[in-house]
């Protein structure tokens, strides 16, 4: 009996290892993919709207129709605007229309039943704070015509809660419940990340992620901790998130791979054609488009701070999925 029980144990570690190897390796694959850009299936720098404004901060997504849409803002006599957006082949977008003034780093949340939710950063002066909409469908959404919105009372920091991220929404006792990743404006010096629940359009609480936030301290990041985007593929989800190592510098924003919870597992060193250094602001999705192999749709935004000559502002390009 007892050597039966040693056998299944030795066959359980060797599962197990064989697992986590698996497990790395698919890492790896993942990380090679969205860190190369020289060698990309296609790409753009300093992308543009077909009205030649910014994309910037361009977050896609694909709804369940195969529509690739995405939110992104620009810049308008001193004013942010976020506006909606549809692509093609995930390259060239089409400016469908002005979503909303004084906001910006926003996300498009499709949920299965053909609502969209929109999540972004309002601001004022020396002030930001949350704003939700709730659009009932496509249509309502390409007319800008929420059916609700909210904005969130700061609870965290008196003048700056903003960059919020949808994490997962669901139903509790009859309820809608949004999870949401964020940043909050620390003691007025340096953004540092939180997460907050909103209750059936009503009831929103927020804590401070002090767990995260002490694991990226002690990685020698001392400036803003900010956006980050989730990446949904075949080996599970994974989370990027952007990281300032120094305060009040442009050329020192970094973006990392975590796990689904935030967790940190590598810096990503991603390769340019003319070798910039800083990336801020990144976002990944997983694409179909007709008669073409699935691929990762990757943006990000290069401060001019820290990027080779024509390459400052939004990258936006597309890879192979490493899960296919």
């Amino acid at each position: 009996m007892r050597d039966r029980y040693r056998k299944l144990y030795a066959g359980m570690v060797a599962w197990l290892l064989l697992a986590g190897q698996s497990h790395a390796a698919n890492t790896e694959r993942l990380i090679d993919a969205l860190t190369d850009v020289e060698h990309s299936l296609a790409h753009r720098y300093q992308a543009k709207d077909d009205k030649g404004r910014s994309l910037d901060c361009l977050n896609p997504c694909q709804d369940q129709s195969g529509n690739l849409l995405g939110v992104y803002h620009y810049m308008d006599e001193g004013v942010f605007r976020l506006a909606l957006g549809e692509s093609d082949d995930g390259l060239h977008w089409r400016c469908v229309r002005l979503l909303d003034s004084h906001a910006s780093q926003g996300q498009l949340y499709p949920l299965a039943d053909g609502r969209f939710l929109l999540a972004s950063e309002k601001d004022a002066p020396n002030s930001c704070w949350i704003r939700l909409a709730e659009y009932a469908d496509l249509t309502a959404l390409r007319s800008g015509k929420p059916s609700r919105s909210i904005d969130l009372e700061r609870s965290l920091a008196p003048t700056a809660e903003g960059t919020p991220m949808v994490d997962r929404i669901g139903r509790e006792e009859g309820r809608d419940v949004i999870d949401l990743r964020m940043h909050y404006y620390r003691e007025a010096q340096v953004d540092r990340l939180a997460r907050g629940q909103l209750v059936d359009f009503e009831q929103w609480t927020a804590t401070p992620d002090d767990a995260l936030n002490q694991r990226f301290s002690k990685l020698d990041a001392h400036g803003n901790f900010g956006s980050r985007d989730l990446l949904q593929w075949s080996g599970g989800e994974h989370s990027l998130q952007e990281i300032q190592l120094r305060p009040r510098d442009w050329a020192a924003w970094r973006v990392w791979l975590c796990e689904r919870d935030g967790q940190p597992i590598r810096r990503l060193d991603f390769r340019t054609h003319g070798g910039s250094r800083s990336f801020a602001n990144p976002h990944a999705e997983r694409v179909k488009f007709d008669d073409q192999e699935p691929a990762i749709l990757v943006t990000l935004f290069l401060p001019s701070e820290g990027a080779a000559p024509g390459e400052a502002g939004e990258l936006i390009y597309l890879v192979r999925d490493p899960g296919e």
